[in-house]
């Protein structure tokens, strides 16, 4: 087991609000706790916050202070269509106009160049346009 592996277990043992204990633990983590002092100290560290947000006491927010919050919140918000797109068209326009300039450039060279260098581009510009929707899809619905 690694490290991460370890972390990750722990970390959803106090996601499920699960008591967290070194004797809970399956043998598989035991063993790598027992042989490992970072983790120790994680699972330490992560039992003491578990056992301090166990005994603390839920405070009632008082509905008009509940409103309020909310309220500001949504005031402060910018606009989340034009506040994503600005940034996402400036991406676009830096990788864009010097590929232009090389296509520019590849339409006075011989045919097999230049559909060499079409080609390299359209490679690229494929890429770049499903890596950046790829992680606007991820990031948006997080």
């Amino acid at each position: 087991m690694t490290c991460e592996d370890f972390r990750n277990e722990i970390d959803n043992k106090a996601d499920s609000r699960q008591a967290i204990s070194p004797e809970d633990l399956p043998p598989q983590t035991r063993s790598h706790l027992d042989g490992c002092a970072s983790c120790a100290q994680y699972l330490e560290s992560v039992s003491t916050v578990d056992q301090i947000l166990r005994n603390t006491q839920s405070v009632e927010i008082p509905s008009e202070l509940y409103d309020t919050l909310l309220t500001i919140g949504y005031e402060q918000r910018p606009n989340s269509a034009l506040a994503s797109i600005r940034p996402m068209v400036i991406y676009i326009l830096r990788i864009l106009l010097p590929a232009l300039a090389l296509w520019i450039v590849a339409l006075f060279m011989p045919a097999v160049t230049r559909v060499v260098v079409e080609m390299i581009l359209m490679v690229f510009a494929m890429t770049l346009v499903f890596e950046k929707l790829g992680r606007r899809l991820v990031t948006d619905r997080v």
